[in-house]
């Protein structure tokens, strides 16, 4: 049975890389662009000992667990070949310098340095692609090496012609070397970028190899009489002579094969214990897909079922939940939550752990289901695909934020970016969307053609924001944690009230930790923003309220801040701690640091409490808290009180003045016709505070004042309420 957790808002429940050419499937025609490619090496050492009419470029790798891809850009001249070597960590083939014995000989391996008994280097199968002397096909041959009984075996395959046409090559042609079934493969002569050789294998007809081994490649130009050149592939620094007939490859050192990749969708996870989001890059995929990389409990089907489950999803309901079995898929699209626990108990292993996942990655456009129906709901969702995705161009049937959220293991802290310049994320990677509107039957679409081969970065997807949009971003420092998801965005197109920047902000998934939001309204309630939007046309200065909560032991913790050099010019930002009333201008200082006292004691919670709805919900504002810093932004440096007021024609509620204050402030306001108006002040918890104004006016423009004393230092908002008419505005009380 499923646990599940529905995440309710309530009055005072608060809540959570550059573009590139984008393509589709693997097509084995020649053309080795598709997104879902890696270029392990490329020709860099500049020989060119057979003449510009031979060029070999680099060597792209993709596999999935089913099959492997292979292409290798380049270009031949009659009767000349790339010659391909394979070398696989589980396969019994020839052990450098074991040559025993040989049976058969065919085209090039037959010849020269590549025979059995001249071959010297580990390589397990081999392909040679030649053009023959017409010019119109490419001829495939292909060996087998070993090191007990038939040692070394080649033969003919199979030809395709040059247009890039693919041709399914039965494996019944050398029975010998591979088992039954086809190797598709196709060249193409174009000359145009990625143009060259494309090979198709499946890893179940390559005897003694499956899809938990690893591969390594070397490939060279060399004559039809077995005689290589200069040029080969991983080229490193060689700018020697043609290697000729060495069949041990002697002129090399080191290990001149490319870095080993493994033979289905992987990905390590470093660092320390703790949660991570991720997605499965194939079509299907269940909790099997990685239980056997790392232990999963608490799931139905599996081992520790009964335990707390360290393995999570969150569904189109807006719940918590485990996936219904082990075996069961949960949706493609949907990201999921997995433990690590970084030890060695009852299975587990120290970080780090590479998870590995075999079969396809979906094969048309995935549509996930959105937890839809009102402003600032989450969804978990997650690279569909083995290739990177540009989240510019994923797109949603509903308006959604421009901002998605990712989990920071090492920082301990959701941390926030815009996709509006273009945001590339990697394979496996997991993320949070968020609704932008109220609209149901939200549907977010990854689409084949969202994959690009513009790389992510390695550790965190850091990108520069769009020329559009300015960030300010703060942090605070703690014991425990970096909260890093606190950020100012300005924007043309955004707006005071909400907007598609504006994000509601999720608890940590670690149980001690600092974190801060924030304060802001939505439909009327209090919520705790991770980001808040400001329109570049800000003619009025405005106070945003920060919460910060400290959830452990009382320390000292410091707030940074970086972006100050990307804010328009005329504006300022003054930092008010309304617990000890200092304030500082953000430019004259580099950081300020702060005591947070815990008053009580707290028990220690269970990591994986998660999906008891203690920790990575939407964050809650502690009862009785209040926000402890203030940031006022100026968009000017000159303010003037003596500007005549213009005959109202319509509501307004102007910024009280001055702000903050100490104790009483005056507040300007136009009323557009005659009713009643009414002028109240709350704090943040939206509890009333005091009545300023309960009457009837004529149209015209007032001024009313508070007297706060007897009032605590901190944040609060007056609203002017008429016939049709609810203006808010905020203001600062420092004492």
């Amino acid at each position: 049975m499923k646990k599940r957790i529905q995440l309710l808002l309530g009055a005072t429940l608060i809540v959570f890389m550059g573009f590139g050419q984008a393509f589709g499937q693997i097509t084995i025609d020649g053309v080795s662009n598709e997104a879902n490619y890696t270029t392990l090496a490329t020709y860099t050492s500049g020989m060119d000992g057979f003449g510009s009419g031979n060029n070999i470029d680099e060597i792209n790798f993709y596999a999935d667990g089913s099959f492997i891809y292979i292409g290798i850009p380049a270009d031949l001249g009659g009767n000349d070949n790339v010659v391909l070597w394979m070398d696989f960590s589980g396969y019994g083939g020839q052990p450098k310098g074991g040559f025993i014995g040989e049976s058969g000989e065919t085209g090039i391996f037959g010849t020269g340095g590549f025979d059995g008994a001249a071959i010297d280097m580990e390589a397990d199968f081999a392909f040679a692609f030649n053009e023959g002397s017409g010019v119109t096909n490419l001829y495939l041959d292909a060996a087998r090496y070993g090191s007990s009984g038939i040692i070394f075996k080649s033969s003919f395959v199979g030809q395709s012609d040059q247009s890039g046409t693919s041709a399914s090559i039965p494996t019944s042609n050398i029975s010998d070397l591979f088992d039954s079934g086809t190797i598709d493969m196709a060249y193409s002569n174009a000359g145009t970028s990625g143009a060259g050789i494309e090979l198709k294998i499946d890893i179940s007809n390559i005897p003694g190899v499956d899809s938990t081994q690893t591969v390594k490649l070397f490939a060279a130009i060399a004559s039809s009489g077995g005689f290589m050149s200069n040029e080969f592939i991983p080229s490193g620094s060689y700018t020697g002579a043609n290697l000729g007939n060495d069949g041990d490859v002697g002129s090399l050192t080191g290990d001149y094969f490319t870095s080993a990749e493994l033979l289905q969708h992987n990905v390590e996870i470093t660092g320390s214990a703790g949660w991570r989001l991720l997605s499965l890059p194939i079509t299907g995929g269940t909790v099997e897909d990685v239980s056997d990389d790392t232990p999963v409990q608490g799931v139905t089907g599996g081992d520790n079922s009964g335990s707390d489950a360290n393995f999570i999803i969150y569904d189109e309901t807006g719940a918590f939940e485990q996936p219904t079995n082990v075996s069961t898929a949960w949706g493609d699209g949907l990201g999921f939550g997995l433990y690590f626990f970084d030890n060695t108990t009852a299975g587990s292993s120290e970080l780090p752990v590479t998870l590995d996942a075999s079969g396809s990655e979906p094969s048309s456009d995935v549509v996930v289901d959105l937890y839809s129906g009102a402003t600032g709901r989450y969804t978990l969702v997650g690279n569909p695909f083995a290739a990177n995705v540009d989240l510019a161009n994923v797109s949603a049937n509903i308006a959604i934020s421009s901002n998605v959220t990712f989990w920071d293991n090492t920082a301990g802290s959701y941390t926030s970016q815009s996709t509006s310049g273009g945001l590339v994320i990697k394979p496996w990677q997991g993320y949070w969307v968020q609704t932008a509107n109220s609209t149901s039957g939200g549907q977010l679409t990854f689409g084949t053609s969202d994959k690009t081969s513009s790389e992510a970065d390695t550790t965190h997807f850091d990108k520069a924001v769009p020329n559009s949009m300015k960030e300010l971003s703060f942090t605070i420092q703690s014991s425990y944690n970096t909260e890093k998801n606190l950020k100012i965005q300005v924007a043309d197109d955004a707006s005071m009230e909400w907007d598609n920047y504006d994000l509601i902000k999720l608890g940590s998934l670690i149980p001690q930790n600092a974190s801060a939001a924030f304060v802001g309204t939505l439909d009327g309630k209090t919520v705790l923003k991770g980001i808040e939007a400001i329109p570049t046309s800000l003619n009025e200065e405005i106070t945003l309220p920060i919460l910060v909560d400290l959830t452990g032991e009382s320390q000292t913790l410091t707030l940074d801040w970086d972006g100050l050099d990307k804010m328009p010019d005329s504006w300022s930002f003054m930092l008010h701690d309304y617990e000890t009333g200092i304030s500082y201008d953000l430019e004259s200082i580099e950081n300020y640091e702060f005591d947070v006292i815990i008053n009580e004691s707290q028990e220690k919670v269970n990591p994986l409490s998660v999906i008891n709805n203690s920790i990575g919900t939407p964050m809650r504002a502690k009862s009785g808290s209040t926000p402890r810093f203030g940031i006022t932004i100026t968009p000017s440096t000159s303010v003037s009180i003596d500007d005549e007021i213009a005959a109202p024609t319509e509501f307004e509620l102007g910024q009280n003045y001055p702000n903050p204050f100490n104790p009483t402030t005056s507040i300007n306001y136009s009323v557009g016709e005659a009713g009643p108006v009414n002028i109240t002040v709350y704090n943040v918890m939206g509890q009333k505070v005091a009545e300023l104004l309960n009457t009837t006016k004529n149209a015209g423009s007032y001024q009313v004042s508070w007297n706060a004393t007897g009032v605590a230092s901190g944040i609060y908002y007056y609203r002017l309420t008429a016939p049709g008419q609810v203006l808010t505005r905020q203001m600062t009380l420092i004492k």
